[in-house]
């Protein structure tokens, strides 16, 4: 199977769980024996982000226990850069909260491969980010309405209302929705996500109405946002300086 590693958890002196985000099947909570020892051939496809072509076997419970691994790419870049590394670990939070065992979401799997290969290409985390959240919403069906007011139907003004779900009208309780906004998450939603990076970069604002749209895709918040948000304040203090 095609996994991504979302978590991993030391077991032991050479074992890992290791949260997988498998194409073919969703979620799987595997048991990796002896990983951690030198020259494992389940190291290297252990270790978070990694992607990798994944044997298994599964026990009688149903446990999975990973037997062979084939490593596609473990995105090297997204580990060495702090604000790229924080990116990618709010990515890898989002999806292992929002996808469960026995139920492929091979959109999804596609959205969260582009977006590391993007990172590791040299992407703007915050435009892969931002195209992250968007299209995650689209998935699991709560694509922004951008073309009437969300409150009464008449036509939008420029304001949103992100817990009624998109674009409000000059009457409507909204906040003013900033520049190019409506143009971005349209082109959003019109790309695929394997041409993440064909929308350009987006600006820091964008950025920001993203991390506040990120709430109404998952149940609670993240581990990872507290340094994510941290990182955008950085990025901010770049603008202004």
């Amino acid at each position: 199977m095609l996994c991504i590693v979302l978590r991993t958890l030391n077991v032991g002196e050479m074992d890992k769980r290791v949260t997988l985000f498998s194409r073919e099947t969703g979620r799987i909570d595997a048991t990796a024996r002896g990983c951690r020892k030198v020259g494992s051939p389940l190291l290297a496809a252990t270790q978070l982000f990694a992607f990798s072509e994944i044997s298994f076997n599964r026990s009688k419970d149903g446990h999975y226990f990973m037997t062979q691994a084939e490593v596609k790419q473990n995105f090297p870049r997204v580990t060495r850069s702090a604000d790229i590394f924080t990116c990618g670990s709010l990515l890898l939070e989002l999806c292992e909260r929002t996808i469960v065992a026995d139920a492929p979401e091979p959109r999804q799997f596609a959205l969260l491969a582009s977006a590391l290969y993007n990172l590791d290409k040299g992407t703007d985390p915050g435009t892969v980010f931002t195209f992250f959240i968007f299209k995650l919403l689209d998935i699991q069906g709560m694509r922004p309405t951008l073309s009437r007011c969300v409150k009464c139907g008449a036509p939008p003004a420029n304001k949103l209302n992100i817990s009624a779900g998109g674009a409000v009208c000059a009457n409507c309780a909204g906040e003013k929705a900033p520049g190019l906004a409506f143009e971005t998450i349209t082109k959003i939603m019109k790309t695929p996500s394997k041409n993440m990076d064909s929308i350009g970069t987006v600006s820091l604002d964008i950025v920001k109405l993203a991390r506040k749209w990120m709430p109404q895709a998952v149940s609670y918040m993240p581990k990872s946002t507290i340094l994510f948000d941290t990182t955008i304040k950085k990025w901010e203090a770049r603008k202004e300086a």
